[in-house]
């Protein structure tokens, strides 16, 4: 995933607020909000000491990074009595979001998640077949770009159902309220669907095959 690192952690951050959000006042809720959803993209700092092409090398895609870092808050928690929830909170939210960050790289690119026990990279599908030349466009026309499309739409979704504060309207109901851009990514996917599945396979001389 290139583009819905920051939806995705929106999604896993307000999906798991029951389970950071306990003994905080509304202050120190929306700091550990905040930081829930902005660690969905802390994995990609290593951009800054690091080339594009080979930033998942770094220590800040490996889950012991981040676990060692969650310890660490933990840790101040225990020895910081008064500030203990909020410091437990953060440390949950951290992992949420780099968690979310480094399971959606896993998906497409492959993220050590042995490390340092082991350099291989483990990922859940094989490589994205090319079909053109150039990687980003190659990417954009491949099906597997539709879950950055769900991502962004359930984030979109989400914020949209927050803001109408009304949890007992029936799915239903629900389904309505958002028929426009549902039926627009409905649309999108059967675009992705024909080119892939037809134009593609017609038209197209798979490079690499």
């Amino acid at each position: 995933m290139i583009f819905a690192h920051l939806p995705a952690s929106y999604i896993t951050t307000n999906g798991s607020k029951r389970l950071w959000n306990r003994g905080l006042s509304a202050t120190e809720e929306r700091i550990v909000y905040t930081v829930g959803i902005g660690a969905g993209v802390l994995p990609d700092v290593d951009v800054i000491f690091t080339s594009l092409a080979t930033h998942r090398n770094a220590m800040t895609h490996t889950p012991i990074f981040w676990l060692i870092s969650a310890a660490l808050l933990i840790s101040a928690g225990l020895a910081f009595r008064r500030k203990r929830p909020l410091l437990i909170a953060l440390a949950l939210a951290l992992l949420i979001g780099t968690f979310t960050h480094l399971i959606t790289d896993a998906i497409f690119v492959g993220v050590k998640m042995l490390f340092p026990f082991s350099d291989t990279y483990f990922r859940m599908r094989p490589p994205i077949r090319l079909i053109v030349e150039d990687r980003r466009l190659n990417y954009l026309l491949n099906p597997i770009f539709l879950t950055e499309i769900y991502t962004f739409l359930l984030a979109w979704i989400i914020w949209r159902e927050k803001r109408a504060s009304s949890p007992s309207i029936p799915t239903t109901e629900r389904i309505r309220r958002h028929r426009g851009v549902l039926s627009i990514v409905a649309l999108i996917t059967l675009a992705y669907c024909i080119h892939w599945f037809w134009l593609c396979p017609a038209l197209y001389c798979p490079i690499g095959l």
